[in-house]
């Protein structure tokens, strides 16, 4: 086995962990708000490796953002609102954002609360949908032969993207908002 089979097996059974964890209604060790940045920065770092012409570190980045992504579909709405509610409890919505922020949905809430929660909700999908088309883009470059591939491969998170946006538009719908 190569170091790039070993390093795709170890992604899916960290996919596979998810899933069951997520499907019995908890988040486990993982908190949901870690799955949008795996997923982008998976995206957007396989992005980079393919135009860098790393075709094993573009493979292992692209099963990490849809094995990622597959598994936080076995996640319930509920489970979201648990979560979002948890950093809503406490948080202070009106100060500036910080890089702590982004630990937890603190960032996200902050930004309904400016905006409202269906414009952040549709921030939070467009960022994952602009990860998508630079790592499409970035997939336009490989040979015709595995083009298609690479370019389904890479919008395999977009249910992901839409589903969760949903969810975590349902969760903040209690979040006034204003300044």
């Amino acid at each position: 086995m190569s170091v790039r089979q070993i390093v795709i097996i170890l992604i899916l059974a960290f996919a596979i962990y998810l899933a069951w964890t997520f499907s019995r209604g908890r988040s486990g060790r993982v908190p949901l708000y870690l799955l949008p940045w795996l997923v982008a920065i998976s995206l957007l770092a396989g992005a980079v490796a393919q135009l860098l012409g790393a075709t094993g570190v573009v493979e292992a980045l692209n099963v990490m953002a849809i094995a990622v992504s597959i598994a936080a579909l076995a996640s319930s709405p509920r489970l979201w609102r648990e979560q979002v509610q948890r950093d809503l409890q406490g948080a202070k919505l009106e100060r500036a954002f910080e890089s702590a922020d982004l630990l937890s949905w603190r960032a996200w809430l902050k930004l309904a609360k400016r905006l409202g929660a269906a414009p952040a909700a549709c921030w939070y999908f467009g960022a994952l949908a602009a990860a998508a088309l630079v790592a499409v883009l970035a997939a336009l470059t490989v040979p015709d032969t595995s083009r298609t591939f690479a370019i389904v491969a890479v919008l395999i998170p977009l249910p992901f993207a839409a589903l969760s946006s949903l969810w975590l538009y349902r969760a903040a719908r209690g979040v006034p908002p204003g300044r």
